[in-house]
């Protein structure tokens, strides 16, 4: 009895013994898996992207003029942006408009693109931006400056004859007669205002200094002032080849100083609206008006002495003015005849100088008959 006792509390004692031990020994090893174990990181949103504020300056221009021409549409338009920043800052304009005087060729057609982002570029997403670069640019008289030294610059362009004209011009008879007419009549230009040739970039430079001084008018700078100290009028349009002013159109009976007057005339204001834009603008302020007159492309002063009369206020001086023109028209289009001082006079007074002359002429008749 005594034996199966003991033998009993043997057996739990053992049983206890190796469930503790049991427990002991898988604590310290799943303890020891634990500090084993290489601990990963918990998983977290991504943060958002910050770039360097001076990252975009160090994009090279090459990188920027492949991204230009991306297919992505945002890339494309980011590149677009650093252009035109960049091009906005002092230092890199100087170097715009250097370009835009130059006479490679190439660099001005660069710069002449520079210049049309920067005037026309539109910003949807930063308008204020783009209002303000517009305005430094409108303020800067090297703009002006550097655009008219550009148009002043393309003049030998117009030396070159276009091949199509080589082509359809008309031969001559030795006789002075061609098909058409007489040999005068071949030599009509198409236009006595248009030029016969004009290149994309001056027809580019002439929308953007018109554009200029349209809407800059106001400046500080005096946009048309500094255009006419650089030289618009006294060396750009004064050597420019109108058809009117060149000597192989002589006998279209134009004047280098019908060239104002041929603008503002309905029968060709539509032939050049462009170069009529400018001109008009020259015309509505007095320096211009004399810097035409200086350079022999108008005689005309009335206009210009009517509006000065008109803005001091003086209208006495307009209608003495008015009643002083003298008009150079022939009597059969100026409307009534007055008697002694038109055709219908001499008329009168060649018809009685041939009855005078048949009363003499049977006077004689009929003393030859009498002697006889």
């Amino acid at each position: 009895m005594r034996l199966e006792l003991s033998d009993n509390i043997l057996l739990l004692a053992t049983c206890i013994g190796l469930y503790i031990s049991f427990r002991a020994v898988f604590h310290q090893l799943s303890a020891i898996k634990e500090e084993t174990r290489i601990s990963q990181p918990w998983p977290t949103s991504p943060r958002p992207r910050e770039l360097d504020p001076n990252a975009e300056d160090q994009i090279d221009a090459e990188t920027l003029h492949i991204l230009s021409k991306s297919p992505n549409y945002e890339l494309r338009n980011a590149a677009i942006k650093i252009f035109i920043d960049r091009a906005a800052q002092v230092e890199f304009r100087r170097l715009l408009l250097k370009d835009l005087r130059s006479l490679n060729s190439g660099k001005r057609q660069k710069a002449i693109k520079g210049l049309a982002l920067l005037l026309y570029g539109v910003d949807l997403d930063d308008s204020e931006r783009h209002k303000k670069r517009r305005l430094e640019l409108g303020e800067c008289k090297e703009t002006y400056k550097s655009l008219v030294t550009a148009l002043i610059n393309l003049q030998s362009e117009h030396k070159r004859s276009p091949p199509q004209q080589q082509q359809q011009q008309p031969q001559t008879e030795p006789t002075g007669q061609s098909s058409d007419g007489p040999g005068w009549m071949a030599k009509i230009p198409p236009s006595p205002i248009r030029p016969l040739r004009r290149s994309p970039q001056e027809f580019e430079l002439m929308i953007m200094l018109t554009y200029m001084l349209g809407n800059y008018k106001s400046n500080v700078v005096d946009p048309l002032g500094t255009a006419l100290q650089a030289g618009l009028v006294s060396k750009w349009l004064a050597n420019y080849p109108f058809p009117c002013t060149l000597p192989e159109y002589s006998g279209a009976n134009f004047k280098k100083s019908d060239v104002v007057s041929l603008f503002e005339a309905g029968a060709y204001d539509t032939d050049d609206t462009l170069m009529g834009g400018l001109i008009s603008l020259l015309t509505r302020d007095p320096r211009g008006m004399k810097e035409l007159r200086n350079a022999g492309l108008t005689t005309s002063t009335f206009r210009e002495d009517v509006r000065t009369s008109i803005r001091r206020g003086d209208w006495g001086l307009v209608e003495d003015m008015i009643l002083d023109v003298h008009m150079n028209i022939r009597p059969a289009s100026a409307g009534r005849e007055r008697p002694g001082t038109s055709s219908a006079a001499a008329a009168e007074t060649e018809e009685r100088g041939e009855k005078s002359r048949g009363g003499q002429v049977e006077k004689e008749a009929q003393r030859g008959d009498s002697a006889g």
